[in-house]
């Protein structure tokens, strides 16, 4: 259904019983005046049609003013609305997410410099486990002591937005949120995921983890993007991301 339905809707409920109002006043005094109670001599039935005539003209001549109040105030609640949302989409953080093929094994320290931290993710915690270092030495070395069963990914988020992206967190169930950096225009950030797969898993082996970009703009407005990241022994990949959707204050 149209939103605009609702507000046409009772602008026609209100015409009605606006008119309805008007045959229901001249039905009341007709009726109290049926009864033989004494009045000035000098009012005839022309008076009293002229009377009536005036009354209904004048009530029903009030119809089209309200029919024109009712259009404007819906026009500009519309304006209003239109106004709004052009003033949020001016200022919208976008993401989108990349995943590096690029690995701790290969021992390449150097490339490690532009890492914004290492986060762990298995199915039982979700993402939990933040790691941030300004030694790229460090996070080799968290990764060496790191469980065996972890494979390493390289997660980017980039905002492609037309506003920064403050307040920014990332979240997947069962888990809590973790706060990550904001994101200016065009910012990008590198995160490493070590994802824990059981020693068990077969070449069949898939899990789906919804990983949750919340974030707000300057505004103050709350967002959130789903970034599906599919898991396989072998390799992982990312799933189309969701639009951003405004959460309840």
């Amino acid at each position: 259904m149209n939103k605009n339905d609702g507000p046409k809707k009772n602008e026609g409920r209100w015409i009605c019983l606006y008119i309805l109002a008007i045959i229901g006043i001249a039905g009341l005094i007709n009726l109290l005046m049926s009864p033989s109670i004494p009045s000035i001599s000098s009012i005839d039935a022309p008076t009293w049609l002229t009377f009536w005539g005036s009354y209904l003209g004048g009530a029903i001549g009030c119809l089209p003013a309200i029919a024109a109040l009712q259009h404007s105030r819906r026009e500009a609640r519309r304006q209003h609305l239109e106004n709004e949302k052009n003033h949020k989409l001016s200022a919208l953080p976008v993401f989108a997410c990349t995943l590096n093929s690029f690995s701790f094994m290969n021992g390449q320290v150097e490339s490690l410099t532009t890492l914004s931290g290492i986060i762990h993710l298995s199915q039982e915690h979700g993402l939990y486990g933040q790691f941030c270092s300004w030694k790229p030495i460090e996070y080799m070395e968290h990764v060496l002591s790191s469980d065996e069963n972890e494979h390493s990914t390289f997660f980017e988020l980039r905002n492609i937005g037309a506003g920064p992206a403050l307040n920014v967190s990332l979240a997947c169930a069962p888990s809590a949120r973790i706060s990550i950096q904001s994101f200016g225009i065009g910012e990008k950030s590198t995160l490493a995921f070590l994802i824990y797969i059981p020693p068990e898993a077969n070449e069949n082996y898939e899990v789906r983890y919804p990983i949750q970009i919340r974030f707000s703009d300057i505004f103050g407005n709350r967002y959130l993007q789903v970034q599906p990241l599919l898991v396989r022994k072998s390799k992982q990949a990312l799933a189309e991301i969701s639009t951003p959707k405004q959460l309840e204050p």
